[in-house]
């Protein structure tokens, strides 16, 4: 397990986050395939020991990290490629790709797609920008 996201999920553990199983391979295909959009090795590094929080739970910030299958299930074309992984208090914004631009970026629901703002470069900074409730994210 690479660094980064072993301190990831020992916060996550530390803070009593209950975490859902890692994500096999096929199952990271398989939502691949569903939304038409590659995740980038980071995402991946992540999801293989960890599959999102469990039942919707939250950090402290009030950020909720999702499994595939709630990816999936939020997934929503007429968003025009955002492809969120993360909410804030119960969907005020989500994190996520944009299947045209390469970082992450904060989308309102009830915005406009012209509304999403860049957050961070990689999946890999933004799960360090969560850790540290870096003011970026807001």
């Amino acid at each position: 397990m690479v660094a980064w996201v072993q301190k990831a999920i020992t916060q996550w553990q530390e803070e009593g986050i209950e975490l859902n199983q890692g994500a096999s391979t096929a199952d990271i295909e398989k939502a691949e395939d569903q939304i038409e959009f590659i995740f980038p090795n980071d995402f991946k590094e992540l999801y293989l020991y960890a599959n999102g929080f469990s039942d919707y739970e939250w950090r402290n910030n009030l950020f909720s990290i999702w499994s595939l299958e709630r990816i999936i299930s939020e997934y929503n074309d007429s968003f025009n490629g955002f492809v969120g992984f993360c909410d804030y208090s119960i969907c005020v914004f989500s994190l996520g790709f944009d299947k045209n631009k390469s970082g992450i970026y904060r989308h309102y629901f009830e915005l406009q797609r012209e509304d999403i703002g860049f957050v961070s470069i990689s999946f890999e900074k933004t799960i360090d920008l969560l850790s540290s409730d870096s003011k970026l994210l807001y």
